[in-house]
């Protein structure tokens, strides 16, 4: 299935002797070609795109698969120096002659943040009420920036915004913090079941998966923006109303989440 104007939709891939590339194509009964996209160097590149969401492969039964959430990668092809910068400042300084890449880069992070509803700004004279009426204490943050490499070419110019979780000032059992995943054995299991069914074994990447948990209303989590952050202006923090990478609780509130969904009565 392709992705197309944000929605998923099913149709066949032809293989053109034209131009010797794969097509993604539509065709009336007749035969005639109503929606064609070239996919250059798909057999090269499939991996990308699964990665970055423009096809899935498979058949789905319904009429279409709609897109939850959105994912642009930033190339790093023109990146004048593979190894990221340390901090936001850095990444945009002026001299930085990759600047303009990393500004793109942090904004999708930021917008990504945005669309998902995951803070709230507020201001210094909302943070201090609620410091002193649940004792909140607020949590630093940071961005990672990461080159990404496809057959050790650099391809994407990644940023995170993450947590200082180890600076959290709750303390966290580790009942609540770990995050069930699977083991080895399960796995030796699932794909024997699968050949004994005859079935296709498929798997799937969430897009911001530890911002998709709704964090409890008792959970007062206040953040300071990444130093340098171009769209938070002094004296302005971000309350959380969902997890975030770094949070020591995150994993588990994630884990919660799919579990819920997987579980789901729709599922069944």
């Amino acid at each position: 299935m392709y992705l197309k104007d944000g929605v998923y939709v099913k149709r066949i891939m032809e293989w053109s002797l034209d131009d010797n590339n794969w097509h993604f194509s539509q065709r009336s009964q007749n035969g005639v070609e109503l929606f064609d996209t070239v996919l250059p160097n798909f057999c090269q590149e499939f991996q990308q795109y699964i990665d970055d969401g423009s096809i899935i492969s498979g058949w789905y039964s319904g009429k279409n698969f709609t897109l939850a959430g959105s994912a642009c990668h930033v190339s790093a092809s023109k990146l004048h120096f593979i190894i990221p910068p340390g901090s936001v400042v850095k990444a945009l300084h002026k001299n930085n002659l990759d600047k303009d890449i990393w500004a793109v880069s942090y904004k999708k992070e930021y917008d990504g943040l945005i669309f998902n509803h995951t803070f709230d700004i507020i201001s210094e004279e909302e943070y201090q009420k609620l410091k002193r009426s649940h004792g909140v204490r607020v949590i630093p943050s940071m961005c990672t920036f990461v080159v990404k490499h496809t057959n050790s070419i650099p391809t994407r110019a990644k940023s995170r915004i993450v947590v200082l979780g180890n600076l959290e000032q709750h303390s966290w059992t580790k009942a609540n913090c770990f995050c069930p995943v699977i083991s080895v054995p399960m796995i030796q299991f699932l794909t024997a079941l699968a050949v004994q069914n005859g079935r296709t074994l498929k798997q799937a990447d969430c897009k911001f998966a530890l911002i998709q948990a709704s964090l409890p209303p008792d959970e007062h989590t206040i953040v300071k923006p990444p130093i340098g952050c171009p769209f938070s202006n002094s004296g302005q923090y971000w309350r959380f109303k969902k997890t975030l990478h770094g949070l020591r609780h995150a994993p588990r509130h994630w884990h919660n989440k799919i579990r819920s969904v997987l579980e789901s009565p729709e599922l069944g």
